[in-house]
C-alpha cells in the first residue's frame, strides 16, 4: 500500500516497487545551454537495489524542491530514464544525464511539458522513435551526443519550434549550436542518414526489444548549495567536443607518419 510519512526536515515517500534508484544530489547554479543558470540537483552518486522504499532525506539551506529545474550528471550502469522525479521536483526543466541509458520513451519526457533541455550524451541510445517528444514543445537544446544512434524517425522531431541546440551521433554526427535555421538543415539530413543505415542493414540483422519495468527514485539531499558554475555544462561539452577532434587528428598524423616511413623504407 503506498504511503507518505512526513517528519520535522523532511519527507519520506514509499512506493510498493520492487526495485529504486538511488540518487544522492548536491545542489548547484548551472548552465544548461538554452538556460543561463538553474538550480540543478547534481548526481553525486547512484545505486539501484532491490528495496520497494522511495526516500527523500535532507534539506535545502536557501531553496525547496520547487525551485530545483536541473538533474544533471552519471547515472552510472542505470539503463532506464528515472521515473517518478516528477513528484519530488515539480517544475523540471533540464535534463543533462549520462550513462548506459539504453532507450528513452515517450511517457518518459510526457510529465515534462515545460522541458526546455535534454541533454543525454555518453548513454547507449540507438533509436529516436516518432512522437518522442510530441508533449515537449519549449524544448531549445537536444543531444545525443556519444550515443550509437541508428535509426531517427521521420517524425521525431516535428513541431520543436523553438529547437536551437542540436547534437547527434552514431549514424549521422551533427553539432549545432545556438543556430535555428542549420538545426533544421542537419535534422533533415541525419533523418536521411539513419533511415537510410536502417534500410541497408535490416536485411543482414535482426532486432530484439525487451520491456523494462519503469525504476522509481531516490533523492538524498545535500546542502548547502555549492557555489554557482553558470557556464560548467558549456565549457565541459565544448572541450569534450575538442578532445574528441584532437584525437582524430593525432590518429590521421600518426597514419601520415607511417606511409612517409615506408615511402623512406623504399
Amino acid at each position: 500500500m503506498n504511503k507518505i510519512i512526513l517528519t520535522a526536515f523532511c519527507f519520506v515517500l514509499t512506493l510498493s516497487i520492487a526495485t529504486s534508484i538511488n540518487i544522492n544530489c548536491s545542489y548547484q547554479n548551472r548552465g544548461f545551454y538554452a538556460i543561463s543558470s538553474a538550480l540543478s540537483c547534481s548526481i553525486k552518486s547512484v545505486t539501484s537495489e532491490d528495496n520497494p522504499n522511495v526516500f527523500i532525506t535532507g534539506t535545502h539551506t536557501y531553496h525547496t524542491n520547487n525551485d530545483v529545474l536541473g538533474l544533471s550528471g552519471s547515472l552510472g550502469n542505470i539503463q532506464v530514464f528515472p521515473k517518478g522525479l516528477k513528484s519530488i521536483f515539480k517544475n523540471l526543466k533540464a535534463f543533462y544525464v549520462s550513462g548506459k541509458i539504453k532507450e528513452i520513451h515517450q511517457d518518459d519526457l510526457s510529465p515534462y511539458p515545460d522541458l526546455v533541455v535534454l541533454i543525454l550524451d555518453h548513454n547507449l541510445i540507438e533509436v529516436v522513435e516518432k512522437g518522442l517528444f510530441d508533449h515537449n514543445p519549449n524544448l531549445e537544446a537536444i543531444s545525443f551526443w556519444q550515443n550509437p544512434i541508428k535509426h531517427i524517425n521521420v517524425n521525431a522531431f516535428d513541431n520543436l519550434p523553438k529547437l536551437r541546440y542540436y547534437w547527434m551521433s552514431g549514424c549521422a554526427n551533427v553539432y549545432k549550436e545556438n543556430n535555428r535555421p542549420m538545426v533544421l538543415t542537419e535534422i533533415t539530413r541525419a533523418k536521411s542518414q539513419c533511415q537510410a543505415y536502417v534500410e541497408t542493414t535490416s536485411t543482414t540483422s535482426t532486432t530484439s526489444t525487451t520491456t523494462t519495468t519503469p525504476a522509481p527514485v531516490i533523492v538524498t539531499q545535500n546542502c548547502p548549495e555549492a557555489p554557482p558554475s553558470k557556464d560548467f555544462f558549456t565549457i565541459h561539452e565544448k572541450l569534450d567536443y575538442l578532445t574528441n577532434k584532437i584525437l582524430e587528428l593525432d590518429g590521421k598524423l600518426d597514419n601520415i607518419t607511417e606511409v612517409i616511413e615506408k615511402i623512406k623504407a623504399h
